[in-house]
């Protein structure tokens, strides 16, 4: 595979525009994406995506910039993210509808990791920043999003000996259950969504849904360790659950400040919890960027570059921040914010200094929130001078002091440094010439504006009106694969287009596409044309994870949820033995005998 290599720059000064770029070539994120199910980050083939950059390149700040891609992946905010979940799987008519919108949102989003990385129950640090979540921090997002979705009473269900959570919804006169991390939902009789009080009733319905880990389960019959066991010990605790949010994707950029975000490993900082295990999943590896600040203190005023500064003035013809009157302290304050979670930082800085009396030093000072309810503040001192003079520059690592880990309480989304300097005679003796500031940041993969086969629609946004002195760099960085081409779809053959089904005997069958040598098959049955999600997870498979494992037919373990005179609809995709998916089949009807 030899990529050929992409780029593109615009430069903006208005508060919204757009603009298309094609991806050429045939591959992209989606047909190289590979679902591995509980435990397991997804496997991702060829990336076309590499790098994308927002940059100040004005002279006064610039906030909420902000790049959609083919208007997917809006999450600046709750709000966002349930504008969205209404959007792509809408309409959305019935409490069912929305229940099971929400879980394939989540299952689509987020995959299950509880090695040794901290996580969030905000879901818009989730989704943007992580990108995966243990049992109980999915089920906490999830009963959040069902809770601004519209359901009225939901519950936080905890499953006693295993320790597995999940959220439950209230509608119809009883709580109904879905399971994300599992990628899991049973279906009683009648193919309504089942609660846990319907389970501890009837503990036969875990045998409607035979396999977990979605379509990349094997065939494993009912759940005796995840679910009959404990609810037939009664092992179960039902409980109102603590809400973890209202943080935003707000920020602001700074003239002179970048934030880069890049597809998958650069620095291979993480957010770690406080105690690292040694089963920690060496594979959950979220994407990395870096908000880059480097002001030009000649172009850019004080005011704009510092959130606070006393006794300071510009030395233009040297370009050095200097004390303004001798024999007081002069301070320079610095806060950066992210959007995304922090991870380390890199401070570099030069100062002049041409009097042994002078004085320069660098605090840092991280407000844990702990801390902030009780108005403490506390600065640790970073680096002193401990003599000589002329031109002197300096790199410090910050990682130890802003690097986040643990879970919400230890997350860091901001920290500020402060240069003080002290001039003890007139004249200039000491000042700082110029700092490079990068913050390191977590970025969830799944939810970046991430380019896709053809043409796609680019739109860019902001909060700042268009005036004199604006100006804002977008970039984006791609590769193209244009020798490894995807198979074609699959030949359904049964059941045909308008056919019927019994289901005494509901066989799916099908024949490659000529020009196609196929190691897997992905099979997906629903109520909807677009087969937006399954009857139930029974009806999506990869067919190597069953026992038709090599065949060119399946038939699915249970039959519950197929309804007796109901309309379906089924279609296919081929894996090559490259690890590319086909386009999907064109969707097929049936009817289930009556």
């Amino acid at each position: 595979m030899n990529p050929l290599q992409k780029e593109f720059t615009t430069t903006i000064s208005v508060r919204r525009t757009s603009w298309r770029i094609l991806l050429g070539g045939c591959l992209d994120e989606q047909n190289t994406r590979i679902r591995h199910g509980f435990a397991a980050r997804d496997t991702q083939g060829f990336q076309p995506n590499r790098m994308v950059r927002i940059s100040n390149t004005g002279v006064i700040p610039v906030k909420n910039p902000w790049l959609t891609v083919n208007d997917s992946r809006k999450g600046r905010t709750l709000d966002e993210i349930i504008a969205g979940i209404r959007r792509h799987y809408g309409p959305l008519t019935t409490k069912k509808e929305k229940m099971l919108a929400v879980w394939r949102f989540f299952c689509d989003h987020l995959y299950d990791s509880r090695g040794g990385y901290a996580m969030s129950r905000d879901p818009v640090v989730t989704l943007n920043s992580t990108g995966f979540a243990g049992c109980f921090h999915l089920a906490c997002l999830m009963q959040l999003v069902l809770t601004k979705m519209g359901f009225g009473k939901t519950r936080f269900i905890e499953l006693g000996e295993l320790g597995h959570s999940l959220p439950e919804a209230y509608y119809d006169g009883r709580y109904h259950m879905i399971d994300a991390c599992l990628y899991t939902f049973f279906l009683d009789k009648t193919g309504e969504i089942a609660g846990i009080d319907d389970l501890k009733e009837n503990p036969t319905l875990t045998e409607n849904t035979v396999h977990h880990n979605g379509p990349a389960g094997f065939d494993q019959g009912p759940h005796p360790d995840y679910y009959r066991e404990d609810i037939a010990n009664d092992a179960i605790q039902i409980f109102p659950q603590t809400f973890h949010h209202g943080r935003t994707m707000s920020f602001e950029l700074r003239p002179g400040e970048s934030m880069v975000r890049f597809w998958g490993k650069q620095e291979g900082k993480y957010a770690r919890a406080m105690e690292k295990t040694p089963q920690a999943h060496k594979t959950l590896e979220p994407s990395e960027g870096d908000i880059l600040f480097n002001p030009d203190f000649k172009k850019i005023p004080c005011e704009e570059i510092f959130d606070s500064f006393r006794n300071v003035r510009f030395d233009a013809r040297r370009r050095l921040m200097c004390p303004g009157t001798p024999g007081v302290t002069s301070e320079l304050v610095l806060k950066t914010t992210s959007p995304y979670i922090i991870t380390g930082a890199t401070l570099e800085f030069s100062y002049f200094k041409h009097s042994g009396d002078a004085r320069f030093s660098v605090d840092i000072l991280v407000e844990y929130p702990e801390w902030t309810h009780f108005g403490l503040k506390h600065w640790k001192e970073i680096y002193h001078d401990r003599g000589g003079n002329g031109h002197i520059v300096k790199k410090i690592m910050l990682d130890e002091h802003v690097a986040s880990c643990n879970e919400d309480m230890g997350l860091r989304f901001e920290y500020l440094l402060r240069f003080s300097m002290l001039d003890q005679s007139a004249g200039l003796n000491i000042g700082l010439h110029g700092f490079k500031l990068t913050t390191h940041i977590q970025c969830a993969t799944y939810y970046l504006p991430a380019l896709s086969l053809g043409n796609n629609r680019i739109e860019y946004t902001d909060d700042t009106p268009a005036t004199d002195g604006k100006q804002v760099e977008v970039e984006f960085q791609w590769q193209e694969c244009h020798d490894i081409k995807p198979p074609s779809p699959p030949r359904l053959l049964a059941p045909a287009n308008g056919a019927y089904l019994s289901l005494a005997h509901p066989v799916f069958s099908w024949e490659p596409a000529d020009d196609t040598e196929v190691k897997d098959y992905h099979i997906q049955v629903s109520e909807y044309a677009n087969c937006k999600w399954p009857v139930s997870p029974n009806f999506e498979r990869y067919i190597s994870r069953t026992r038709f494992s090599g065949q060119k037919r399946w038939e699915p373990l249970s039959t519950v949820g197929l309804r007796k005179g109901s309309v379906y609809y089924w279609w296919l995709r081929s894996l090559s033995k490259s690890d590319v998916w086909s386009a999907w089949s064109k969707a097929r009807r049936f009817t289930v005998k009556g």
